[in-house]
């Protein structure tokens, strides 16, 4: 699903090729509904470049999209060999072509896969190179998204130095202009995290605020699952910041949100899965822990219940970064 703050770049057409000829219509209309800031035309032209993008892969099956189909399908039921087996055989692939693009989509995908069944070395690793092949590519959203992954991995290892070094190289990786901001906000939000991470509070709490109007001030589609992702990753760290300060009720009340947009990605048919479902037991379980802190443990049982429930049913262990 094309993002309002990510928006992509139209390719060429294929000759006599009718859903690409959509597909490049969608897009162009898509870019005009962002500088225009008409929600309306975002969300008409999002819905025709996936119904184009769908046709075109349907009439057009590549391997590499059969197998991360066939990856997806592992995922489901928790066959989790199966899945990076499969992705392997993408990267292989992808490495044959010689796109970095592509590579570090390939990469990507077994760093998160990784990450979701809590192999956390290999994840890094793999996360490490998604990193050096966006690098290579010169595309800079897919630099700051490799770059935010390899965040997520390096706190997950308690690595903060590291972790902070990626973050703040994502937010200049952020080329200027408001058609960006989303991508700019989400940013600061991975810096935010660092940096508390690392006690230095202060400074997370001010990348927060640059980042609250973009990401909360703004109208955006339900359909896009990034952008409400954003800002589900906002109110986890800001839940963090009230507990920090001993807000135990703000703090609750910002798990709140997150498990709210959380649970509404998850329900998203182009993104539900594991790996949604994943970051809503995680907020659950956020939530859970807060509403412990607040005294309510009646409500707290219940959410740390769910998680549990929906990571169990996931295949996946109780506890986990995913």
């Amino acid at each position: 699903m094309p993002d309002a703050n990510n928006a992509p770049s139209p390719s060429e057409p294929e000759p006599n090729s009718g859903s690409m000829d959509k597909f490049v219509r969608g897009l162009k209309a898509y870019q005009d509904g962002v500088s225009a800031g008409n929600a309306e035309q975002i969300e008409a032209a999002a819905l025709d470049v996936l119904a184009a993008a769908a046709e075109q892969a349907e009439k057009n099956p590549t391997p590499q999209l059969t197998l991360r189909q066939e990856a997806g399908e592992c995922e489901a039921r928790g066959d989790w060999v199966g899945a990076e087996a499969r992705y392997r055989k993408v990267l292989a692939l992808e490495e044959a072509t010689g796109n970095h693009g592509l590579i570090t989509k390939a990469h990507l995908d077994l760093s998160k896969l990784f990450f979701l069944i809590g192999d956390l070395e290999r994840a890094d690793a793999c996360a490490q190179a998604a990193t050096a092949a966006a690098r290579q590519a010169g595309v800079f959203p897919l630099l700051v998204m490799a770059l935010e992954n390899q965040v997520s991995c390096a706190l997950a290892r308690s690595d903060v130095a590291a972790a902070l070094k990626a973050a703040s190289e994502a937010v200049v990786a952020v080329e200027p202009g408001p058609l960006h901001d989303g991508l700019r906000a989400g940013a600061w939000v991975a810096r935010a995290r660092c940096r508390m991470a690392a006690g230095d509070w202060s400074g997370g709490e001010s990348d927060l605020a640059a980042s609250q109007p973009i990401l909360l001030g703004q109208a955006v589609s339900p359909l896009f699952a990034g952008s409400n992702s954003r800002a589900a990753g906002w109110w986890e760290v800001t839940a963090r910041v009230r507990a920090h300060h001993c807000d135990q009720p703000g703090a609750w009340q910002a798990w709140a949100e997150a498990v709210r947009i959380r649970r509404h990605v998850a329900s998203l048919g182009h993104v539900a899965g594991p790996y949604t479902l994943a970051a809503l037991a995680r907020a659950l379980r956020g939530s859970g822990e807060a509403l412990e802190a607040a005294g309510n443990s009646d409500d707290a049982k219940a959410a740390i219940t769910e998680a549990q429930r929906i990571r169990c049913e996931l295949g996946l262990p109780e506890r986990g970064q995913g």
